[in-house]
């Protein structure tokens, strides 16, 4: 978007959010737009991106998280989109019951504490038990048995 917004003078007009980028253009503009467009990427300087944060909502725990009230109010949530993302909780103070790797890329793991037990989800990444101290999620209800799941987005 920081790039398309320097060529403002070719464009007829144009927009965009996080995910997505449109203008439109005159045609005999085109050839000018292109190397402009490629004198701005090759002048570019790569941010260092190594550090992701996630923005927490909310800390919980598991009793909290799977108490019957907030399952509820956790499936009102829907629908989400860019406008309206799903909630990301810490999660601490767990224990794991059981570490399963689906497919050879995937983690699902039965966290527990006291009688209250959780189910979590990490795609294309095997966790490593010993390291798992804190999760950071999205909870969502799974309508197929309808109980509340995490989806791991990271664990510490």
């Amino acid at each position: 978007f920081k790039i398309i917004s320097q060529c403002e003078d070719l464009l007829i007009q144009y927009g965009g959010h996080k995910h997505a980028l449109g203008f439109q253009i005159k045609k005999e503009l085109i050839p000018e737009l292109k190397k402009r467009l490629n004198t701005l990427l090759n002048t570019l300087s790569i941010e260092n991106t190594s550090k992701e944060y996630i923005y927490i909502d909310a800390e919980a725990t598991l009793s909290e998280l799977v108490h019957s009230e907030n399952i509820h109010a956790l499936a009102q949530l829907h629908p989400y989109g860019e406008a309206h993302l799903p909630p990301t909780i810490l999660l601490k103070n767990f224990e794991i019951k059981e570490l399963k790797i689906l497919k050879e890329k995937h983690s699902k793991l039965i966290l527990k504490k006291g009688s209250d037990e959780l189910c979590a989800i990490c795609f294309n990444k095997i966790l490593d038990e010993d390291q798992i101290r804190l999760i950071a999620g999205s909870p969502f209800v799974n309508t197929f048995n309808n109980s509340l799941e995490i989806k791991i987005r990271d664990v510490r």
